[in-house]
This record gives structure tokens, C-alpha cells and sequence, in this order.
């Protein structure tokens, strides 16, 4: 992910921010996004499954799983109209 999600910010009531992880980055110091681990997000282009595992577990992600790794330029997820756009301006490029 571009952010770390540990860094990330939940808000409450009345628009008050807290943190979102538990080790509480904003309150202890920690905030410098290269101290944080590299975290991936699963972009939906492409999964694959024994038809037998699939229909056992309704799951991807249970049992061993391997990640097939795609850069940020090659790879957009399309889940917003902004999202749409961007994709649409670097085909035209």
C-alpha cells in the first residue's frame, strides 16, 4: 500500500481522530511511514483455485496461499469513477 495502514486514523465523535493500531504511532512518536512494515493489498486481477478447495472453503485466503505480485504501474485498481479516470489517461499515454 502507498500508506501504511498502521498509520492510518480512525475518527470518532465530534471529528476527533485516534489511532487506528494498536502500537498508538501517533501518540508514541512512531509516525515516519519508512519505520512501518510494507503492507499489500489484493487488487481482484487475477486468483486461481483447485475448483475442489474453492467449494470446501468459500475462501481464497484459507489454507496455503501464494501472492502474485504486480506493480503500482502496472496495475489499477478500478473502484471509483476518479479511479476509472486515471486508469483511462495512462492507456491513452
Amino acid at each position: 500500500m502507498e500508506f501504511p495502514p498502521t498509520l492510518g486514523l480512525v475518527v470518532g465523535q465530534d471529528n476527533k481522530v485516534f489511532d487506528y493500531d494498536k502500537s498508538l504511532p501517533w501518540q508514541n512518536g512512531n509516525s515516519r511511514s519508512q519505520d512501518h512494515p510494507t503492507v499489500y493489498r489484493p487488487n481482484g486481477a487475477l486468483y486461481g483455485s483447485w475448483t475442489s478447495k474453492l467449494k470446501l472453503n468459500k475462501n481464497y485466503y484459507l489454507g496455503e496461499t501464494k501472492g502474485y505480485f504486480m506493480s503500482r504501474r502496472r496495475s489499477i485498481d478500478i473502484d471509483t469513477q476518479f479511479e476509472f479516470d486515471l486508469a483511462e489517461f495512462i492507456l491513452s499515454k
